[in-house]
């Protein structure tokens, strides 16, 4: 692998890790939060966006519709939904505000990524703070003149395409890896596993999960909850 590929294999990655802290069970239609709950108002507050958006174009939207909104992978990842705002629109990135979305991509970055990767399955954080996110690489898009085709050519971001491959991708306090092979399919799956989060995350990330790891022991229920997920 030459100092290019291995750029690009860097840059690929650190995307991926972005996308491990999306909260992309957001856009799961079916979601219902609980009254009170966190979600609750990230999913508020963007509706609140949206019908500030129709109103400027002048567009009717009955209560019952604009509750039918829910953001899209999109929108989850896009930087522009990362933080809260105040009334004069500046981000509320305080030690201990949550972010909003918490998305780290432009939102052409965002297009591009979602161009590559199809989101497969996201687990929540569990009650421990595990969450993950199963994606699959489709290969990046063949770089035509005219941008009428469709057609994909193998990434140098993983192994052969030939086989399937899973990348267990880790940001954050633990960095590490593991490859999974499978025979029975062309396509690779890639899981994004988040690391710490703060400030919502700060029992069970920091005080049980990183204090366990700084021991040099694993952190048994987040440990015990992604073997469940990957089973």
């Amino acid at each position: 692998m030459n100092n290019k590929q291995q750029i690009q294999k860097l840059k690929e990655n650190a995307e991926l890790a972005w996308a491990a802290y999306g909260y992309f069970h957001l856009a799961n239609k079916n979601y219902k939060p609980h009254k009170l709950d966190e979600d609750e108002k990230r999913l508020k507050y963007f509706r609140e966006i949206k019908k500030k958006q129709y109103e400027e174009q002048k567009i009717d939207i009955t209560d019952e519709e604009l509750q039918s909104i829910y953001p899209t992978p999109l929108d989850i990842l896009n930087i522009e939904y990362k933080y809260y705002k105040d009334d004069n629109g500046n981000d509320l990135k305080g030690l201990f505000d949550d972010d909003f979305l918490g998305g780290d991509m432009t939102p052409t970055q965002a297009k591009r990524f979602f161009s590559r990767y199809d989101l497969l399955i996201h687990q929540p954080n569990t009650t421990s703070g595990f969450s993950a996110t199963l994606f699959e690489d489709l290969g990046e898009l063949e770089k035509e003149l005219d941008n009428k085709t469709n057609t994909r050519k193998s990434t140098t971001l993983f192994q052969d395409k030939e086989s399937k491959e899973y990348t267990f991708a880790i940001r954050s306090t633990e960095l590490k890896q593991g490859i999974f092979n499978d025979t029975q399919d062309n396509n690779q799956k890639i899981i994004s596993i988040r690391g710490t989060e703060f400030p919502s995350g700060i029992f069970n990330d920091i005080a049980e999960a990183d204090v366990s790891l700084a021991l040099d022991s694993l952190s048994n229920h987040q440990y015990i909850d992604m073997l469940r997920n990957l089973l």
